[in-house]
């Protein structure tokens, strides 16, 4: 089993849905990290975690590359729903 916020670790303050393979922003916590960038909108398709390609996992492998402890970073690669092209996200 992965990462759990029980256990001390900690996500990017988004929600999303698993839809066909794909994951979609479907909303930011407020002051979450993910808010704070202002590079993450609702509607983003998240295509990779570090480098981790995202599409047909389930949402719960996708909650384990998130998931991590306080402060670390990582890289999600966005299809913007806004913008053409990829955003990257880098805390």
């Amino acid at each position: 089993m992965g990462a759990s916020p029980g256990d001390g670790h900690v996500g990017i303050g988004i929600k999303f849905t698993e839809d066909n393979g794909e994951h979609i922003v479907t909303s930011l916590l407020p002051d979450g990290p993910a808010d704070a960038t202002k590079q993450v909108l609702q509607g983003d398709k998240m295509v990779a975690v570090d480098g981790v390609p995202l599409y047909g996992k389930s949402s719960s492998e996708v909650i384990d590359l998130i998931l991590g402890p306080p402060g670390a970073d990582l890289i999600l690669t966005l299809q913007s729903s806004e913008f053409n092209g990829n955003d990257v996200l880098s805390p």
